[in-house]
Protein backbone atom coordinates (compact mmCIF):
# COMPACT_ATOMS: atom_id res chain seq x y z
CA UNK A 1 0.00 0.00 0.00
CA UNK A 2 0.94 3.47 -0.69
CA UNK A 3 1.17 6.44 1.76
CA UNK A 4 1.06 10.34 0.94
CA UNK A 5 1.98 13.05 2.98
CA UNK A 6 -0.83 15.50 3.43
CA UNK A 7 -0.80 19.13 1.90
CA UNK A 8 0.59 21.77 4.28
CA UNK A 9 -1.62 23.86 2.80
CA UNK A 10 -4.68 21.65 3.37
CA UNK A 11 -3.68 20.44 6.92
CA UNK A 12 -5.85 23.24 9.37
CA UNK A 13 -8.32 22.61 7.50
CA UNK A 14 -8.43 18.82 7.25
CA UNK A 15 -8.28 19.15 11.10
CA UNK A 16 -10.59 21.65 11.61
CA UNK A 17 -12.87 19.50 9.65
CA UNK A 18 -11.92 16.03 11.15
CA UNK A 19 -12.46 17.96 15.29
CA UNK A 20 -15.84 19.48 13.92
CA UNK A 21 -16.96 15.32 13.00
CA UNK A 22 -15.27 13.68 15.80
CA UNK A 23 -17.30 17.02 18.12
CA UNK A 24 -20.52 15.94 16.87
CA UNK A 25 -20.47 12.32 16.11
CA UNK A 26 -19.07 11.50 19.76
CA UNK A 27 -22.39 13.69 21.23
CA UNK A 28 -24.12 11.06 19.30
CA UNK A 29 -24.76 7.04 20.22
CA UNK A 30 -34.08 5.45 11.89
CA UNK A 31 -30.71 5.04 9.72
CA UNK A 32 -28.43 7.93 9.61
CA UNK A 33 -29.26 9.80 6.74
CA UNK A 34 -27.34 9.81 3.43
CA UNK A 35 -27.42 10.13 -0.51
CA UNK A 36 -26.45 7.57 -2.44
CA UNK A 37 -24.37 8.54 -6.16
CA UNK A 38 -24.77 6.32 -9.23
CA UNK A 39 -21.11 6.84 -10.14
CA UNK A 40 -19.07 3.69 -9.05
CA UNK A 41 -14.85 3.98 -9.05
CA UNK A 42 -13.33 1.03 -10.07
CA UNK A 43 -10.54 0.14 -7.53
CA UNK A 44 -11.55 2.75 -5.09
CA UNK A 45 -11.88 1.67 -1.21
CA UNK A 46 -13.56 3.76 0.79
CA UNK A 47 -14.27 4.06 4.83
CA UNK A 48 -17.20 6.08 6.02
CA UNK A 49 -18.62 7.04 9.13
CA UNK A 50 -22.43 9.01 9.34
CA UNK A 51 -24.43 10.07 12.66
CA UNK A 52 -27.35 12.10 13.33
CA UNK A 53 -29.22 13.59 16.17
CA UNK A 54 -32.65 14.26 16.44
CA UNK A 55 -35.19 16.44 18.61
CA UNK A 56 -38.55 16.55 18.54
CA UNK A 57 -41.76 17.15 20.46
CA UNK A 58 -42.80 13.69 21.51
CA UNK A 59 -40.89 11.13 23.40
CA UNK A 60 -40.06 9.18 20.25
CA UNK A 61 -38.54 11.93 18.05
CA UNK A 62 -36.63 13.38 20.84
CA UNK A 63 -33.18 12.27 21.21
CA UNK A 64 -32.90 9.62 18.71
CA UNK A 65 -29.17 8.90 17.45
CA UNK A 66 -27.30 6.69 15.17
CA UNK A 67 -23.68 6.16 14.32
CA UNK A 68 -22.95 4.09 10.96
CA UNK A 69 -19.65 2.82 9.90
CA UNK A 70 -18.86 1.37 6.49
CA UNK A 71 -16.06 -0.14 4.24
CA UNK A 72 -17.29 -0.15 0.81
CA UNK A 73 -15.01 -0.87 -2.73
CA UNK A 74 -15.17 -0.22 -6.51
CA UNK A 75 -15.57 -4.28 -7.66
CA UNK A 76 -15.56 -3.10 -11.35
CA UNK A 77 -16.68 0.33 -13.82
CA UNK A 78 -20.20 -0.41 -12.99
CA UNK A 79 -20.37 -2.15 -9.63
CA UNK A 80 -19.56 -1.16 -5.87
CA UNK A 81 -19.98 -3.33 -2.78
CA UNK A 82 -20.24 -1.87 0.90
CA UNK A 83 -21.05 -3.50 4.00
CA UNK A 84 -22.43 -1.07 6.75
CA UNK A 85 -22.68 -1.76 10.63
CA UNK A 86 -24.77 0.78 12.85
CA UNK A 87 -25.59 1.93 16.46
CA UNK A 88 -28.75 2.95 17.78
CA UNK A 89 -29.81 4.81 21.16
CA UNK A 90 -33.15 5.61 21.78
CA UNK A 91 -34.72 7.81 23.44
CA UNK A 92 -34.07 7.31 27.05
CA UNK A 93 -32.55 4.30 26.39
CA UNK A 94 -28.95 2.81 26.18
CA UNK A 95 -26.88 2.44 23.00
CA UNK A 96 -27.12 -0.49 21.22
CA UNK A 97 -25.67 -2.49 18.04
CA UNK A 98 -28.27 -2.83 15.75
CA UNK A 99 -28.03 -3.56 12.57
CA UNK A 100 -25.54 -5.11 9.48
CA UNK A 101 -26.48 -4.13 6.00
CA UNK A 102 -25.17 -5.28 2.34
CA UNK A 103 -25.05 -2.65 0.11
CA UNK A 104 -24.92 -2.98 -3.93
CA UNK A 105 -24.73 0.01 -6.68
CA UNK A 106 -24.38 -0.72 -9.93
CA UNK A 107 -23.54 2.20 -12.64
CA UNK A 108 -26.05 1.55 -15.67
CA UNK A 109 -25.05 4.62 -17.36
CA UNK A 110 -21.71 6.37 -18.70
CA UNK A 111 -20.90 9.30 -16.63
CA UNK A 112 -21.71 12.41 -18.66
CA UNK A 113 -22.76 10.85 -22.08
CA UNK A 114 -26.14 11.09 -21.93
CA UNK A 115 -28.73 13.64 -19.98
CA UNK A 116 -29.16 11.60 -16.91
CA UNK A 117 -26.45 9.83 -14.79
CA UNK A 118 -28.24 6.45 -13.42
CA UNK A 119 -27.34 3.91 -11.21
CA UNK A 120 -29.33 1.40 -9.52
CA UNK A 121 -29.39 0.39 -6.24
CA UNK A 122 -29.63 -3.02 -3.73
CA UNK A 123 -29.77 -3.43 -0.25
CA UNK A 124 -30.05 -6.30 2.35
CA UNK A 125 -30.40 -5.67 5.64
CA UNK A 126 -29.92 -8.05 8.62
CA UNK A 127 -31.09 -6.63 12.33
CA UNK A 128 -30.30 -7.86 15.30
CA UNK A 129 -32.67 -6.31 18.16
CA UNK A 130 -35.73 -8.37 18.95
CA UNK A 131 -39.15 -7.41 16.92
CA UNK A 132 -37.52 -5.62 14.43
CA UNK A 133 -37.12 -7.01 10.75
CA UNK A 134 -35.15 -7.76 8.09
CA UNK A 135 -35.37 -5.22 4.86
CA UNK A 136 -34.53 -5.14 1.24
CA UNK A 137 -34.18 -1.72 -0.90
CA UNK A 138 -34.05 -1.84 -4.10
CA UNK A 139 -34.50 1.61 -5.92
CA UNK A 140 -33.09 4.14 -8.44
CA UNK A 141 -29.68 6.62 -8.06
CA UNK A 142 -30.05 9.61 -10.21
CA UNK A 143 -27.73 12.82 -11.03
CA UNK A 144 -27.81 15.69 -13.57
CA UNK A 145 -24.80 18.08 -13.49
CA UNK A 146 -25.88 21.57 -14.96
CA UNK A 147 -23.03 24.43 -14.54
CA UNK A 148 -22.17 24.48 -10.90
CA UNK A 149 -24.84 22.77 -9.57
CA UNK A 150 -24.97 19.19 -9.13
CA UNK A 151 -28.40 17.28 -8.10
CA UNK A 152 -28.55 13.68 -6.92
CA UNK A 153 -32.02 12.12 -6.49
CA UNK A 154 -32.58 8.46 -4.79
CA UNK A 155 -35.88 7.01 -5.28
CA UNK A 156 -35.93 4.07 -3.10
CA UNK A 157 -38.40 1.08 -1.80
CA UNK A 158 -38.46 -0.40 1.40
CA UNK A 159 -39.92 -4.09 2.29
CA UNK A 160 -39.96 -5.93 5.81
CA UNK A 161 -39.26 -9.37 5.40
CA UNK A 162 -40.92 -12.28 7.63
CA UNK A 163 -43.69 -12.68 9.69
CA UNK A 164 -45.36 -9.45 11.27
CA UNK A 165 -43.47 -7.10 8.69
CA UNK A 166 -45.02 -3.89 7.32
CA UNK A 167 -47.19 -5.26 4.38
CA UNK A 168 -46.21 -3.04 1.48
CA UNK A 169 -43.30 -1.20 -0.02
CA UNK A 170 -42.48 1.65 1.62
CA UNK A 171 -40.90 5.02 -0.42
CA UNK A 172 -38.13 6.84 -0.07
CA UNK A 173 -37.06 9.68 -1.60
CA UNK A 174 -33.54 11.56 -1.32
CA UNK A 175 -32.21 14.52 -2.79
CA UNK A 176 -29.61 16.24 -2.27
CA UNK A 177 -28.37 19.55 -4.82
CA UNK A 178 -24.98 21.70 -4.11
CA UNK A 179 -23.38 24.63 -5.97
CA UNK A 180 -19.12 23.98 -6.29
CA UNK A 181 -18.07 27.11 -5.15
CA UNK A 182 -14.70 25.24 -4.94
CA UNK A 183 -14.17 21.28 -3.95
CA UNK A 184 -13.47 21.94 -0.40
CA UNK A 185 -17.00 23.64 0.66
CA UNK A 186 -20.14 23.59 -1.74
CA UNK A 187 -23.35 24.49 0.33
CA UNK A 188 -26.50 23.53 -0.81
CA UNK A 189 -29.90 22.03 0.20
CA UNK A 190 -31.00 18.81 0.68
CA UNK A 191 -34.82 16.32 1.24
CA UNK A 192 -35.98 13.37 2.58
CA UNK A 193 -39.05 12.32 2.18
CA UNK A 194 -41.09 9.50 3.34
CA UNK A 195 -44.61 9.19 2.22
CA UNK A 196 -45.70 5.99 3.17
CA UNK A 197 -46.85 2.65 1.56
CA UNK A 198 -46.35 2.75 -2.54
CA UNK A 199 -50.06 1.84 -2.72
CA UNK A 200 -51.30 3.93 -0.14
CA UNK A 201 -49.44 7.24 0.42
CA UNK A 202 -50.25 8.70 3.48
CA UNK A 203 -51.75 12.19 4.49
CA UNK A 204 -49.31 15.04 3.91
CA UNK A 205 -49.29 15.63 7.96
CA UNK A 206 -48.23 11.77 8.43
CA UNK A 207 -45.79 11.73 5.73
CA UNK A 208 -42.28 12.11 7.41
CA UNK A 209 -40.53 15.12 5.39
CA UNK A 210 -37.49 17.03 6.33
CA UNK A 211 -35.44 19.61 4.37
CA UNK A 212 -32.54 22.01 4.78
CA UNK A 213 -28.95 23.24 4.11
CA UNK A 214 -25.64 21.00 3.81
CA UNK A 215 -22.51 21.66 3.69
CA UNK A 216 -20.26 19.10 1.78
CA UNK A 217 -16.47 19.10 0.01
CA UNK A 218 -13.61 16.88 -0.46
CA UNK A 219 -9.60 17.03 0.68
CA UNK A 220 -6.97 15.41 -1.16
CA UNK A 221 -4.65 13.94 0.38
CA UNK A 222 -2.45 12.38 -2.25
CA UNK A 223 -2.38 11.36 -5.79
CA UNK A 224 -4.56 8.47 -4.92
CA UNK A 225 -6.19 9.56 -1.65
CA UNK A 226 -8.99 12.11 -0.52
CA UNK A 227 -11.29 12.98 2.43
CA UNK A 228 -15.08 13.83 1.49
CA UNK A 229 -16.94 15.54 4.39
CA UNK A 230 -20.81 16.44 5.03
CA UNK A 231 -22.64 18.29 7.46
CA UNK A 232 -26.23 19.21 7.31
CA UNK A 233 -29.27 19.97 9.43
CA UNK A 234 -32.96 18.98 8.48
CA UNK A 235 -35.89 20.45 9.65
CA UNK A 236 -39.22 18.96 10.06
CA UNK A 237 -42.03 19.55 7.45
CA UNK A 238 -44.63 17.95 8.88
CA UNK A 239 -46.14 16.35 12.29
CA UNK A 240 -44.72 12.81 11.80
CA UNK A 241 -41.34 14.51 11.15
CA UNK A 242 -38.74 15.53 14.30
CA UNK A 243 -38.17 19.12 14.52
CA UNK A 244 -34.64 18.74 13.31
CA UNK A 245 -31.83 16.72 12.75
CA UNK A 246 -28.24 17.29 13.20
CA UNK A 247 -26.45 15.00 10.78
CA UNK A 248 -22.56 14.27 10.08
CA UNK A 249 -20.82 12.31 7.41
CA UNK A 250 -16.87 11.88 7.17
CA UNK A 251 -15.78 9.54 4.56
CA UNK A 252 -12.00 8.23 3.37
CA UNK A 253 -11.30 7.51 0.09
CA UNK A 254 -8.02 5.52 -1.25
CA UNK A 255 -6.20 3.13 -3.88
CA UNK A 256 -3.33 0.80 -3.62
Amino acid sequence: MMFYSLSKKNLPLISRMISIFVLTATSLAQAANHVYSPIVEQGEYEIETRADQTSGNSQKQNNTRSVNIDIGYGVTNYWAIEIETQWKQDPQGSRHYDSTAWENRFQLTPQGEYWLDAGLFLEYEKVVQPGDHNTVTVGLLLQKEIGNNLTTANILLNRELGSGGAPGLSTDVRVQSVWRVNPTFQPGMELYLEPGRIDHFNGYEDERIRIGPVVVGTLRTGPLSKFKYELGYLIGATRASEQGTVRAQLEYEFRF
